[in-house]
Formats: structure tokens, sequence, C-alpha cells
């Protein structure tokens, strides 16, 4: 079932076109729908990315760096979304569905842009110190939920007592902007 977009979230679609728009981009990708998360004032994923220390600045500052995300995907019409930004944008629909909401919100781009393993934005928000685990928790909270009730999405084991796991990512990987930052 298709949902309609909260007025909020309508402004950070507008604000991912503007982003892309205004870096001559041809296509609408993830990373410009998290640029338009961080430029809505007031809306629950802004929040919630400030808390974590994630700005609008920050996002702007990697998106005029080159890099490998966007998958390589442009549109033939410009300003269209991307694969990659459209299934995003169906996966938050679909959480909207899940959590019960008769509209799709920021909250909801934002959870779904999380659980995206393969999108830029999701590797923007990596690469800006950001905590995966920890972003999500804080974005149950603000929408009233109950992180008893999430344990398997934020990736708490039983057997830890209440400990998060590092993931696959911390275990097979090596951070390299925090190894810039220490000087290696």
């Amino acid at each position: 079932m298709k949902r309609g977009f909260t007025s909020l979230a309508e402004e950070v679609l507008d604000a991912a076109c503007e982003a892309a728009a205004s870096m001559g981009q041809t296509y609408i990708g993830t990373e410009h729908i998290l640029a338009g998360l961080t430029d809505v004032d007031g809306c629950t994923a802004q929040k919630v990315l400030l808390k974590n220390g994630i700005t609008g600045a920050g996002i702007r500052k990697m998106l005029n760096q080159p890099f490998e995300g966007a998958n390589g995907t442009v549109t033939s019409e410009g300003g269209s979304f991307s694969p990659m930004a459209e299934k995003l944008l169906n996966a938050a629909g679909e959480e909207a569905e899940r959590y019960r909401s008769e509209y799709t919100g920021t909250e909801h781009i934002l959870l779904a842009m999380l659980k995206s393993e393969d999108c830029a934005a999701l590797r923007f928000l990596m690469g800006l110190g950001g905590n995966n685990q920890k972003i999500m928790a804080d974005l149950f909270v603000a929408m009233g939920e109950d992180l008893k009730d999430h344990k398997s999405e934020l990736g708490v084991d039983k057997n830890q007592g209440g400990r998060q796991e590092e993931g696959i990512l911390k275990n097979f990987s090596k951070d390299l902007c925090r190894m810039v930052k220490e000087g290696k």
C-alpha cells in the first residue's frame, strides 16, 4: 500500500532535490535525502541526527568530496530519484505501515536508511562517526517506542546481558576515518 508523506517528509524530499541540483547531479540519491533530513528544522530525524553529532554541514562537506556511493546509476530524467533512493522511500513506507502511521514521516525515512546496508547515506553517517545502533535507539525513543521491543534490531544479544554486539562491520573492517584522525 502506497502511503503519502507528512509535510515535513515532503520538505525533506524537496531539500534533497535542492541538494542534488546544487551539486549539478542528474539524480537524487540517498545521500541527498540524508542532507534533506538534516536541513528540515524541527523534524524528528533532524533532532536525532543532531543529538548524534550529524549535521548538515558535515553532510555537505562529504557530498562535495568524490565518493563511490550513489551506485553510479544516473536516471534518464534529470532530478529523478535513483533506484536506491526509490527503494529507500518504499522501505520507509513499509516502516510507516509497521508502526501504524497513516503517513510516512522523517523518522520512517531515517529508520529505513539505518536498516539499508547498501545505501550511500548510511556510509555517510558512518563516515561522520555515527553509530547505527545508537542513532536507531535514539530514534525509537523519539518515536515513543520501548527499546525492549527492539532488541533484535538494535543488535542486543540476550546472552550478553544487554550489551550490544559489535556487528559484522566492526568485526571485518577497519575504520579508516578514525585511523586518519589518529595519524595512523
